[in-house]
């Protein structure tokens, strides 16, 4: 919403998901929309730019997508699609979840590049290679810059090949918002920290603040209060993809304060485009830090345990660094004094403490 502010703070996408899909057609015999929920494809995307957003759509080389919709590929030379009733296993390639003989990706992104997309979020699994290189390239000669995002699950084995081809892939399924979902994402995304790069990004999913859900009657998120400082605390030091998976409609002052605090979201899009790392464990805590652009060491210190609150150490030799700092926290956006060897600060359970150091004059 406009009146939310997010856009004065960055936040300027507006994706469409899976579902949009009606049949192939129009002048590149590409896919066009439903014409019940996406009347004029053309006008949104106007509406969008007007608004001084960009627009993103979703397509899969799949013959038919998860929602059951038009893929980007067909059994036929015409490209002509009905829904199947077959049930199949997604893990083997079959009809519908199978790349069909004949491909349209050069059709449908001739209409999307006509229509003025800025992204697509292109799903499908396995995601492999050839596919990955057509729409890439496709894409690259369309006129038009493009984010190009893989969806979902990216096979690590390859990530170094594909990674060369896309600008962010999802590295697992998809998250619930429920703490066992976050969780798992937390210590676990180091092995990927070396692919991520300016214009290229791990992507651990979408955020699951505020009003959330998976259909027409969103919830308030399951997560805890800290259980959100923590999603986006780890987010930001990861240099994810900040995609908001909420009803926009229904922005309360606490879900707009951890979208809007610009201390935290410099930490996401610091230039160097760095990812944090876990630099300690201390039982369940740990520290997750990396060093910005300008030389700036930032960390988070986190308590994803479940017996409540824990005191969680960050060390000057975990950072490889010596002498007086100045401690900032970044959620609170104030510094706590100057330190010097370690800063120890008490989390709560599920919580963090996210902090910059500088060096003390």
């Amino acid at each position: 919403m406009a009146s939310s502010g997010l856009i004065n703070h960055g936040w300027s996408y507006m994706n469409i998901d899976d579902a949009w899909q009606g049949k192939r057609g129009g002048e590149f015999n590409a896919i066009q929309p439903d014409p019940i929920t996406f009347p004029n494809m053309l006008a949104l995307v106007k509406q969008a730019h007007d608004l001084g957003l960009k627009i993103g759509i979703y397509s899969s080389p799949w013959i038919e997508t998860y929602a059951k919709r038009i893929g980007g590929s067909a059994m036929n030379a015409e490209g002509t699609f009905a829904p199947t009733t077959e049930k199949v296993d997604h893990r083997i390639k079959k009809v519908p979840y199978a790349i069909g003989s004949y491909v349209f990706v050069d059709n449908d992104v001739k209409q999307w590049a006509k229509w003025g997309f800025d992204y697509l979020k292109y799903d499908w699994n396995p995601i492999e290679y050839p596919e990955t290189k057509l729409m890439y390239t496709t894409l690259r000669n369309s006129g038009r810059d493009l984010v190009f995002s893989l969806s979902n699950s990216t096979p690590f084995a390859s990530i170094k090949e594909l990674s060369t081809v896309s600008n962010a892939w999802r590295t697992g399924g998809d998250i619930k918002d429920v703490w066992s979902s976050l969780k798992s994402r937390l210590f676990t995304q180091d092995k990927w920290a070396p692919y991520a790069r300016p214009g290229h990004w791990n992507d651990p999913d979408m955020m699951i603040v505020g009003w959330v859900g998976w259909g027409k009657t969103p919830k308030p998120t399951r997560l805890t209060a800290n259980e959100q400082y923590t999603h986006v605390s780890a987010w930001c030091l990861m240099s994810v993809p900040l995609l908001l998976g909420n009803d926009l409609t229904k922005l309360d002052d606490f879900t707009i304060s951890l979208l809007t605090n610009d201390e935290i979201l410099a930490i996401n899009q610091d230039e160097s485009g760095k990812q944090a790392t876990v630099i300690s464990r201390q039982g369940e805590a740990g520290v997750m830090a990396k060093t910005l652009a300008d030389g700036t060491k930032v960390a988070g210190l986190f308590n994803p345990g479940d017996n409540g609150t824990q005191a969680v150490i960050l060390k000057w030799e975990d950072l490889k660094i010596k002498g007086k700092y100045t401690v900032r926290d970044l959620w609170r956006q104030k510094d706590l004094g100057v330190f010097e060897g370690e800063f120890k600060t008490d989390v709560e359970q599920h919580g963090v403490v996210m902090i910059s150091l500088r060096a003390a004059k």
